[in-house]
């Protein structure tokens, strides 16, 4: 999701590739701020908010949605 609200996603898998010591774990509950969004993962998906715009997407096990 762009700032402005483009949307669009594909399947992938991102794991391995990098350091462990490295990774960001995120903790249900716990919000986050990164790089200009708001990050709010709980155990029925992960919110992700442009802080300027209000525009984002939320991702869960069974699908992905934009706002």
């Amino acid at each position: 999701v762009t700032a402005s609200g483009g949307f669009s996603w594909n399947d992938g898998n991102i794991g391995g590739g990098g350091t462990p010591q490295n990774d960001l774990v995120l903790n249900y509950g716990q919000t986050y701020h990164i790089q200009g969004w708001t990050v709010l993962p709980g155990s029925d998906g992960t919110r992700f908010t442009n802080d300027g715009t209000g525009h984002g997407m939320f991702v869960s096990v069974e699908n992905v949605s934009s706002f």
